[in-house]
């Protein structure tokens, strides 16, 4: 496991982060985005337009400000870790559609990279458990061989909890040479703080919601670190396991938090007075 690269040569240059959702790039890089010495050189692009409810509130109806609600969240969270708002890049696209928007998908992310031209890019996790997610780390990677092909392309965490695997977190079947351990213990109550600022995540914000999307301990969690990137080619498998089993907890997973959302929300209903 790389746990002493120093972080400039580890992320070189122009760094690009692409985010399926507002929340992710904070999820899963904040601890990196706050030790990046130079601010300047990071840019964020995020795929959706913030515009749909979680599991947790599914059956509740979207606020039509949600959208813009989310977006000023992230920019409030990355203005925190130092990062302007003239460096994030907002392609507006459906929530949970990215698979179905593979093309345009594709195409806006060919033209944002053919653009900045990014030494360093950062992409979801291949075997994440969001659709949207699988869908912008894909597209990120056909986009980054067309038009950034030099590029160093390091996937990054958000869903680590996977409880179908023995050892649950994911990472843990990561073959150790293949990721990058950042120690963000220094920053963590900067993440922490960043995290806090999703108010829509973090408190009771939606209709008949009956839990946080994000709750202290999670955020605690994800606050402590370390943070992990792996460094994989498209054609090698990162993992000790077989992909197959793999891919059967990443599509189970989500149908089983549904249902455990959808009981919790039934029996919250029915203790209400």
């Amino acid at each position: 496991m790389n746990q002493g690269t120093p972080l400039d040569k580890c992320f070189q240059g122009t760094l690009l982060l692409l985010a399926p959702h507002f929340d992710d790039e904070v999820l899963g890089c904040g601890g990196l985005l706050a030790l990046l010495p130079n601010k300047q050189r990071i840019h964020i692009l995020f795929a959706t337009a913030g515009d749909s409810l979680p599991i947790a509130t599914h059956h509740a109806e979207t606020p039509k400000d949600i959208g813009e609600n989310r977006k000023q969240e992230s920019i409030a969270a990355l203005n925190h870790l130092g990062i302007p708002s003239d460096q994030l890049h907002f392609l507006n696209l459906p929530e949970k559609r990215l698979t179905a928007e593979h093309e345009l998908l594709t195409r806006e992310l060919e033209n944002v990279i053919q653009s900045l031209q990014p030494a360093t890019l950062l992409l979801p996790f291949r075997f994440d458990q969001h659709p949207d997610h699988l869908a912008l780390y894909s597209a990120g990677r056909s986009a980054a061989a067309r038009h950034a092909p030099t590029a160093t392309l390091l996937e990054y965490f958000v869903y680590v909890n996977y409880p179908l695997l023995p050892r649950k977190d994911i990472r843990l079947y990561c073959k150790p040479e293949l990721l990058h351990k950042i120690d963000i213990r220094t920053v963590s109550a900067q993440k922490a703080a960043a995290l806090n600022l999703f108010i829509s995540q973090t408190t009771l914000f939606y209709p008949a919601q009956c839990r946080p999307v994000l709750s202290q301990t999670l955020i605690a969690d994800y606050a402590a670190g370390p943070e992990y990137y792996l460094q994989c080619p498209p054609d090698r498998h990162p993992c000790i396991l077989p992909a197959g089993l793999l891919q059967l907890a990443q599509q189970l997973q989500p149908n089983l938090k549904r249902i455990k959302e959808n009981l919790r929300a039934h029996l919250g209903k029915k203790n209400q007075p």
